[in-house]
């Protein structure tokens, strides 16, 4: 049935587990009242298919879907003619020496409706949904195809007429807003934005959608803290943080703590974990943020049942809560439950203390900070972005306006219509972030900005994919002990996995090794290169030069951080330096945290233009 008002639309979708404000609601029932599209735009994961889904439940209707993509044709959402069958239907014509007219072939029984035509023919007695999800992934072009349908509920078949809606369809378009949508298609439209739900929301979502969260979880959860209270808290945090977190996975946060019933933090944190993390690079985030919120305690109930007892004995604290896998004792979880807004500050401690080191350390030279000092640096080198200049790879990708013909996907388009190339598939070539190859010198003078590079590639993993060997006198591949574990942890593996730690340095010896070892098998062959170390090699410097030479008609670049260069009135004279010198195509201190982002604009520089804060070797 058709909704009579706002409220009614809204307790209905609430009946379906969809809990709208009053925006929403609101775009959702003049859409369903006036006939008119609605585009619904926000960031992935608000909600906007969900809300078509639960209108065509509360409508007690059919929800015809059209999933837009790149390369999207009108055959492909309009409608197409069965060739197949009007092939077949001649040739029996013709063994019966019938004649056929184009009335004949091109006739109902021949046309393919796709989701388009299906909406707009739907029989009834009520109006179908249609969803055109992710319109903003379409091509330009496809949108002109919509703009008869979005306007006057019709379809034009050239061979048949126009096909008007006897049920006009109500019609909701979705964008994630990756690009612009033109005006003649916004025009048409009602238009509404879902922002990310406010904690109240998050929490109202997940009582509708896990209603075990209304009840008491027996002993295994907190009577005092609502496990929808919970969720909803967690997630917002997590969002502030940075992580992009929706309602959904608050939904399956809590319906997996229903399910596993946690009673430690370690187990709260697994299913914390698998619900609302989906990219590894936000692991570190995660846990900085469950572990700022859940601390101390001794397990998850509340010795008092209600909020505010005055007889109510204080929390148990402690040292902040071990990690999966940690020495020491199990701590239990312990969550704010003043409910007065002041845990807002606890559940960003660790943020805050991470961008107040950032502050106090950042224009320290690295080998001026203590090991403590450097670790607490890692959320700010966690922020930076190690990323290479792209290259064209061999593969192709499908492509609307695409410079070639893709000839396999034609021929696969040409069954549809009986072998004869109507529509010609396009192609262009995948692009690929180029390999990050780093050799790091660890010898005596270059200690401490070892380890200080080292904490960022660890930082900087997911981003940077590099290929990281350290030399002092040999040379030693460390890229697995980068690949897991905490900061400390890693450089502690490091240390172990290279001997010559703290010993003299041989240059062009290490860089000769790796060229014979790994890079003319191909690991350097069109990479970057990242040369850490300050020039004073023990080594022939003839050696380096021709190694260098070597490894610069392979590399793409090769950038040289030189901590000495920031040294004023600095000249290349150490015989190493003079000879690595003229083969780097940029030189950068990288001596401080405040100097990183120089590094990461050489490592990002395709070459085109270099920036005044570069040493250019001459």
């Amino acid at each position: 049935m058709i909704p009579e008002d706002v409220e009614s639309l809204r307790a209905g979708l609430v009946g379906t587990g969809y809990v709208a404000d009053d925006g929403l609601a609101t775009a959702l029932f003049l859409a369903t009242a006036l006939r008119q599209p609605l585009l619904l735009e926000g960031e992935p994961g608000v909600g906007k298919t969900r809300s078509a889904v639960a209108l065509a439940e509360v409508l007690d209707t059919t929800m015809i879907r059209l999933q837009c993509y790149e390369g999207l044709t009108a055959a492909e959402a309009l409608y197409e003619w069965n060739h197949p069958r009007q092939l077949l239907a001649i040739r029996l014509a013709e063994s019966r020496g019938e004649a056929l007219t184009d009335a004949d072939l091109f006739s109902d029984a021949y046309l393919l409706a796709r989701p388009l035509l299906a909406a707009v023919t739907h029989p009834g007695p009520r109006p179908a949904v249609l969803l055109i999800d992710e319109v903003d992934r379409a091509d330009d072009e496809f949108e002109a195809h919509l703009l008869e349908i979005l306007a006057e509920g019709s379809v034009t078949i050239p061979e048949l007429g126009t096909r008007h809606a006897v049920h006009r369809p109500v019609v909701i378009l979705t964008s994630n807003r990756t690009r612009d949508l033109h005006d003649a298609l916004k025009r048409r439209c009602l238009h509404h934005t879902i922002p990310h739900p406010d904690s109240a929301a998050v929490e109202a979502i997940v009582r509708s959608r896990v209603p075990e969260v209304g009840d008491a979880l027996a002993d295994q959860v907190a009577r005092a803290l609502d496990l929808a209270t919970l969720a909803a808290r967690l997630t917002r945090v997590l969002r502030d943080a940075g992580m992009s977190v929706d309602a959904e996975q608050a939904t399956r946060f809590a319906a997996g703590v229903v399910a596993a019933a946690p009673g430690r933090v370690t187990e709260l944190y697994w299913v914390a974990r698998v619900t609302l993390v989906i990219e590894p690079s936000t692991l570190p985030l995660f846990d900085a943020v469950f572990w700022s919120v859940f601390q101390g305690g001794r397990d998850l109930t509340d010795p008092a049942e209600q909020r505010g007892d005055q007889n109510a004995p204080p929390p148990i604290t402690g040292r902040p809560a071990a990690r999966p896998g940690q020495a020491g004792t199990t701590p239990q979880v312990h969550a704010d439950r003043s409910g007065d807004g002041s845990g807002d500050d606890d559940e960003r401690r660790a943020i805050a203390t991470a961008a107040s080191a950032a502050e106090r350390l950042g224009g320290r030279d690295f080998a001026d900070l203590t090991p403590a000092e450097l670790l607490s640096l890692s959320d700010a080198m966690r922020r930076l972005r190690l990323a290479t200049p792209p290259r064209v790879a061999r593969r192709f990708r499908p492509a609307a306006g695409g410079p070639s013909v893709d000839l396999r996907a034609t021929l696969r388009r040409a069954r549809r219509t009986a072998g004869q190339p109507v529509v010609l598939a396009r192609r262009a070539r995948r692009t690929r972030r180029r390999r990050l190859v780093v050799l790091c010198d660890i010898s005596g003078s270059m200690e401490p900005y070892a380890r200080a590079l080292l904490q960022l590639l660890w930082c900087a993993r997911v981003s940077a994919r590099a290929e990281v060997f350290t030399f002092a006198t040999r040379l030693t591949r460390l890229t697995p002990a980068l690949t897991r574990g905490r900061p400390e942890v890693a450089l502690a593996q490091a240390a172990a996995l290279a001997p010559d730690w703290s010993s003299g340095s041989r240059i062009g010896e290490s860089i000769a090794e790796f060229s014979r070892r790994w890079g003319r098998r191909g690991m350097a062959r069109g990479a970057v290169v990242l040369i850490l170390s300050d020039g004073w090699d023990t080594g022939d410097p003839e050696v380096l030069g021709r190694e260098m030479a070597r490894l610069r008609r392979v590399a793409h670049r090769i950038v040289w951080a030189n901590p000495r260069t920031a040294r004023a009135g600095f000249e290349p004279r150490a015989r190493g330096v003079a000879a690595a010198w003229p083969h780097c195509d940029a030189v950068v201190s990288a001596h401080r945290l405040d100097a990183l982002d120089e590094l990461v604009a050489a490592l990002g520089s395709d070459g085109g233009s270099r920036s005044a804060a570069w040493l250019r070797p001459r």
